[in-house]
């Protein structure tokens, strides 16, 4: 397992909390990190936030200069509206789409192809290439960085059929410009995350009341020559007699 999946399996343990059920008679709230993680639950942006932030830090750490890692707006099945983490090589435009409160990652990439008209060699052109076609993230509006917000102005919103160069402004329309920054951000922009996370240790009576739950695994099976996929079930553990 590399680090990003253990990551990602951390974020995805964190219960789900919908808005509607955490703070009563207020709107969809986007809670920092540490609030995400002070109140042990959350839903779909708080979830992909923390994750956008640790791939972020990861990747600055161990120096990969061309990785930079988003939430994703947009529609999912089964879940409606919701956020997805976008890890992006700026360099390829190949992506991995990671579904934040399940853990899960899938790739798409972009290909290049030469091009010619009447045998005569034109530019490269790009298109769709691999992708995961069981990614339940339907629909893609926009994308949200750490310096700006790109509106999704592509023909289409299927994540498989478009192209993730965020640069290009034929495909993504950056919502801040050179000219309209100074007046969102007179200042300079800024940071509601903490700079650091503070994690409380877990109290030892309740680690000592998950040390008495066991794993069952259970399988069953899902497709033509794969494995079945297993699910695992926590079971308290009856006390010896």
């Amino acid at each position: 397992m590399c680090i990003r999946d253990s990551i990602a399996h951390f974020v995805a343990m964190v219960p789900f909390l919908a808005d509607s059920q955490a703070f009563n008679d207020l709107p969809d709230m986007w809670c920092t990190s540490q609030e995400f993680i002070d109140m042990c639950a959350g839903d779909y942006e708080e979830h992909a936030v923390l994750l956008c932030n640790y791939f972020n830090y990861v990747d600055q750490a161990q120096g990969r200069v061309d990785y930079e890692s988003y939430v994703i707006m947009g529609r999912g099945i089964p879940e409606g509206v919701t956020s997805y983490t976008m890890r992006r090589n700026k360099t390829t435009n190949h992506v991995e789409i990671w579904s934040s409160v399940a853990g899960e990652c899938y790739f798409f990439c972009n290909e290049k192809y030469a091009r010619s008209f009447l045998c005569i060699p034109c530019p490269e052109g790009e298109r769709a290439g691999e992708h995961d076609s069981s990614c339940p993230l339907k629909e893609i509006g926009c994308i949200v960085g750490q310096n700006n917000i790109y509106v999704n102005i592509q023909g289409t919103v299927d994540p498989s059929s478009m192209f993730f160069n965020l640069e290009n402004a034929s495909q993504w329309k950056p919502f801040l410009t050179e000219a309209n920054r100074h007046i969102y951000f007179p200042d300079g922009m800024s940071t509601v995350q903490e700079k650091e996370l503070t994690y409380v240790e877990t109290p030892s009576d309740l680690a000592k009341k998950l040390e008495e739950l066991s794993l069952i695994h259970i399988s069953e099976p899902t497709r033509p020559l794969y494995i079945s996929y297993a699910v695992f079930c926590l079971k308290k553990k009856k006390k010896k007699k």
